[in-house]
């Protein structure tokens, strides 16, 4: 495992400087809202979703019932499932199922599936190496960030912009390779029509089952183009 994280260190730098903004912003946005910075921290940890912990911020300060919380969670974190289907083959190789569930992320996920695994070093212990590296970074940076808003007084207005801002560099880093052009503007055009169909507040479910289905169609080529260098 030395070796993978040895390797995997300097591909997760990108990863690093990101969740140093994004946790940093969300312990900022949750002391606001009273959270201390342990609390910041093992809410990080636990939870480990960026996107919805940014969700939840509100709701930390106007409690709902559990049952909404948890529809809630699962209308924004499906995606994660087809994350995991991608991933199944080294999934079932390791000895460590219930991390690689947990700490599979947006970001390790686009990093992951991008990267030929190196010499020397076992896929399965190369994609925990990335997982492993991203939670620490983001759980230190959501409790800095907490600290900074317990013994600070920072303006956090518009400061959840930051999500959009890493999402939006992504995106971009995707369609300057021609192999992930297509499946990246299928990613913004499926969900637009589904916001002018079905609304801002339940378009996310049916552009993810549409998206998924318009992938599996192209899942030959997809495998092919994509991730033949790292399977």
């Amino acid at each position: 495992m030395k070796i993978a994280f040895k390797k995997a260190f300097p591909y997760t730098v990108p990863i690093l400087l990101g969740y140093l903004f994004l946790g940093i912003a969300f312990g900022l946005l949750a002391s606001e809202v009273g959270l201390s910075a342990i609390q910041t921290g093992l809410i990080s940890a636990v939870i480990y979703a960026g996107s919805l912990q940014y969700a939840l911020i509100p709701i930390f300060a106007n409690p709902i019932s559990l049952i909404s919380i948890a529809i809630f969670s699962l209308s924004i974190n499906i995606r994660y499932l087809f994350y995991g289907l991608t991933l199944i083959r080294p999934f079932k190789k390791t000895k460590h199922k219930l991390f690689f569930i947990h700490g599979l992320s947006d970001e390790a996920f686009a990093l992951i599936t991008s990267l030929k695994t190196p010499k020397n070093v076992k896929r399965e212990d190369f994609i925990l190496a990335i997982e492993i590296l991203s939670y620490i970074y983001w759980v230190f940076a959501c409790f800095l960030g907490g600290l900074f808003g317990d013994f600070f007084d920072i303006n956090t207005k518009e400061l959840d912009f930051v999500l959009i801002a890493m999402f939006m560099a992504l995106f971009v880093g995707n369609i300057k390779e021609p192999k992930k052009v297509i499946p990246s503007i299928i990613g913004i055009i499926i969900p637009f029509i589904c916001l002018l169909i079905f609304g801002s507040g339940s378009f996310m479910i049916p552009s993810i089952v549409i998206i998924v289905i318009v992938l599996l169609f192209f899942r030959k080529q997809i495998e092919e183009n994509n991730y033949a260098k790292f399977y």
